[in-house]
């Protein structure tokens, strides 16, 4: 299968810089009225993306694409990037703005999407 976001074909799906894996979270803390810090283990699953969803094709193609992939925030969905690995369980958090620029006889569109893997496979 091509490279999507939820279904939705992209031409590419690159990673963002900056992605972090699943990992242990810590939040630290300072108590009121005790010197020194606190810290607590909160657990595994914060696993933070962010991807660039790019698309090659005509004007309204890439508008009509920008809408389905808006309309995907805020639900879990797999990903499969350029190297054609599949993330699963991926939360949309964040999508950016759909960046157009022309790209010969075609147009390139672009949005950045951010979020959280909420499970481990």
């Amino acid at each position: 299968m091509a490279q999507n976001i939820g279904g939705t074909a992209c031409t590419f799906v690159h990673d963002s810089p900056g992605k972090r894996l699943p990992s242990e979270r810590v939040r630290v803390y300072q108590p009121a009225g005790y010197d020194g810090y606190g810290a607590q283990k909160i657990g595994i699953g914060d696993g933070e993306f962010g991807y660039m969803a790019v698309l090659y094709d005509t004007g309204i193609n890439v508008e009509a694409w920008a809408v389905t992939l808006f309309g995907k925030k805020a639900t879990v969905v797999d990903i499969e990037d350029d190297h054609g690995t599949v993330h699963g369980n991926m939360l949309l958090v964040e999508m950016g703005h759909l960046e157009r620029s022309p790209a010969g006889t075609l147009v390139r569109g672009s949005i950045r999407v951010q979020g959280v893997q909420v499970s481990l496979p």
